[in-house]
C-alpha cells in the first residue's frame, strides 16, 4: 500500500519564517514535528488547563443523577391523596394526639404526678415502674395504658408519614 507524501520529505527551511512557522498556518517545532498552528495553541492551553484543574471523576456526576432518579422513583411510587383522604388523615392524626393526651392524664393520675412533667419523662417513669414490678396485679391498668399510648403514638407516626410522603410526591411532581 502506498502512502502519500510525508512531512519529512519537505526540505528544511522551505516556506519557513524566522519563528518556525510554515506558510498557510503550519509550523515545525524543531524536532521534525509539523502541524497546524491552531492545534498547537489548543494543545498548549489544554495542557495548562489539565495542570490547573483537579481531575474530575466522570462517574460522580452520574452517581448523583442516579441517586436523584432513584429518589424520584421512590417518591413516585406513593399515591397522591385526594382532598377527602387528606381531611380524613388529618382528622385521624388529631384523634391520635387527643387520645395520647387523655391517656397521659390517666397515667399521671395513677402515678400521682402533677401536669408539670414532660410526657416522655412520665412514660419513662411508668415503664421503669412496670419493669420493676411486672408481676404486680395492681399495675395491670397502668400497663394497658402504656401499651395504648404506644399504639396511638405508632398510629400517629404512620399517619403523619403517609401524609408527608403524599405531599412529597405532590411537590416532586410539580418540581419535574
Amino acid at each position: 500500500m502506498q502512502r502519500g507524501p510525508s512531512f519529512e520529505a519537505i526540505p528544511t527551511g522551505l516556506g519557513q519564517d524566522s519563528h518556525g512557522f510554515l506558510e498557510d498556518g503550519y509550523y515545525e517545532d524543531g524536532d521534525g514535528d509539523y502541524g497546524f498552528v491552531e492545534d498547537a495553541e489548543e494543545e498548549e492551553s489544554a495542557a495548562g488547563d489539565e495542570a490547573r484543574a483537579p481531575e474530575e471523576n466522570p462517574y460522580e456526576h452520574n452517581h448523583e443523577l442516579r441517586l436523584i432518579n432513584a429518589y424520584f422513583k421512590e417518591v413516585g411510587m406513593e399515591s397522591l391523596m385526594r382532598a377527602d383522604e387528606e381531611i380524613r388523615n388529618a382528622a385521624k392524626i388529631k384523634e391520635c394526639g387527643a387520645e395520647k393526651v387523655r391517656i397521659e392524664k390517666r397515667i399521671r393520675g395513677i402515678l400521682g404526678k402533677k401536669n408539670g412533667r414532660d410526657s416522655e419523662e412520665l412514660l419513662s417513669e411508668a415503664r421503669e415502674l412496670l419493669a420493676g414490678d411486672a408481676d404486680n396485679p395492681g399495675l395491670g391498668k397502668l400497663k394497658r395504658l402504656v401499651c395504648l399510648y404506644d399504639v396511638y403514638t405508632t398510629a400517629e407516626a404512620r399517619l403523619k408519614g403517609r401524609f408527608v410522603k403524599a405531599n412529597l410526591r405532590l411537590v416532586a411532581s410539580l418540581a419535574k
